[in-house]
């Protein structure tokens, strides 16, 4: 990948090269919720040496096999199917594993648990939300965007007056995802990365690695539909409204 990487947005700059998401990941860059951001930018106001990071990024494309699959370039129903059998059940599994397990452990004496009072309220402010939008995105977005892409193909019509719905559920969607971002970003904070010591509850060993797993899927998935699934959506559907 020979770019200008200082003048791709984050996001653009996974969506073209998901390796990049490690290095990126290296210096807490977010590209998932703030992918729009320009790279130089984000360095700036991270206090990040712009070129030492370019040349980070340059270095370690250079020596890494090829990504495996090139998301950017997939068809807008197969990135939806793939969202939804690989992420959507993954958080539908995990979140509820996750909160048994917090329940389990309000029950012991506050000196056993550490810090899990704080990363419960925290991880609870988010994760309703989280079902709660998966479960809008099955049965109401990904069923239009299916519908888009055989409009496009000439299969089926599709209405104009339908990009109102598909653009009113992006836009909510974008804003649901920055702030479970940010409640990304406050787990990782007051766990230290995840991260365990030798003073470290049980309840802690049990729940930091669960957490730090749903996490690293979320990245993942939160950058699919908001730097290449939602765009493309957004794309189709004005097409489809100045049809009209």
């Amino acid at each position: 990948m020979d770019v200008d990487f200082l003048n791709y947005s984050v996001g653009a700059l996974v969506a073209a090269d998901s390796r990049a998401a490690t290095v990126l990941d290296a210096y807490g860059i977010d590209y998932c919720c703030h992918g729009d951001e320009r790279l130089e930018e984000v360095c700036n106001r991270l206090s990040i040496s712009p070129k030492g990071l370019a040349k980070n990024l340059k270095f370690y494309l250079k020596d890494q096999s090829p990504p495996t699959f090139d998301y950017d370039f997939w068809p807008m129903g197969l990135l939806a199917n793939y969202i939804e059998r690989k992420h959507h059940r993954y958080v539908k599994a995990q979140v509820p594993l996750i909160e048994s397990m917090f329940k389990e452990a309000s029950q012991e004496p506050f000196d056993r648990i550490g810090l899990l009072s704080e990363v419960r309220l925290i991880f609870w402010k988010v994760a309703e939300e989280i079902l709660d939008q998966v479960a809008r995105e099955e049965r109401i977005l990904f069923p239009y965007l299916r519908k888009m892409e055989k409009n496009e193909q000439g299969q089926i019509p599709f209405a104009g007056s339908h990009f109102d719905t598909v653009r009113k559920s992006i836009v909510t969607l974008f804003k649901e995802h920055h702030r479970e971002g940010a409640c990304l970003q406050e787990l990782r904070s007051v766990t230290n990365g995840y991260k365990l010591s030798i003073h470290s509850s049980y309840w802690e060993r049990l729940i930091y690695p669960q957490l730090e797993a749903l996490d690293k899927d979320m990245k993942t998935h939160l950058h699919l539909e908001n730097n290449i699934l939602f765009p493309r959506a957004l794309s189709a559907a004005e097409k489809v409204s100045l049809l009209v």
